[in-house]
């Protein structure tokens, strides 16, 4: 037999290269899913302590949570307050009292939500996000010149770290100029 004769057919060639390429894309996709499960395996576990228990901060926001679908605004004002003063990072912190404005003005404490998000200004150099929070809460509560107000100064300070809202001075000029519409 020569060599020609030996040789084989051009399909069954093909048919390796395929099946190759084919293990080779399960693989890939066995070793995302992997990576995938394990990155969620470790995020689930970093809310739980070395005994298995919750993280406190996790447990508080949860009781937070649930004492304010029931009303209980002493106890959103408690557990906000001991996550607060245990935090270190200022921006955080603001994060966490602009959230704890939030919970009070959905729960319709307004003036309550206004002097938290108000403390929060007082706390941190970068206002942008209590700016923005405020602007609004200002608008739905009719008090347009103080909306006006915290709109410029969101717009002014637009370029912040803290804005991850995306929007820029003009869009905060806009709403400015809508809501002093409103005041007529």
């Amino acid at each position: 037999m020569s060599k020609k004769d030996k040789k084989r057919p051009k399909g069954s060639l093909s048919k390796v290269k395929l099946a190759i390429l084919v293990g080779i894309i399960v693989i890939a996709f066995a070793s995302i899913a992997f990576f995938l499960l394990l990155q969620l395996t470790s995020t689930e576990t970093a809310i739980e302590n070395d005994e298995g228990q919750k993280d406190e901060k996790v447990v508080a926001l949860e009781r937070a949570s649930k004492a304010a679908e029931e009303g209980d605004t002493t106890e959103v004002k408690k557990q906000y307050r001991t996550l607060i003063d245990a935090e270190s990072d200022i921006e955080r912190k603001t994060v966490m009292m602009i959230d704890w404005s939030g919970v009070l003005y959905a729960a319709g404490y307004h003036q309550e939500a206004i002097a938290v998000a108000k403390e929060a200004e007082s706390l941190n150099e970068d206002r942008f996000l209590v700016a923005d929070w405020l602007s609004r809460v200002y608008e739905y509560e009719k008090k347009y010149d103080q909306s006006v107000k915290y709109y410029l100064l969101a717009g002014e300070l637009a370029d912040s770290p803290m804005n991850n809202l995306g929007f820029d001075k003009a869009h905060y000029d806009a709403e400015a100029a809508r809501v002093k519409a409103l005041d007529k």
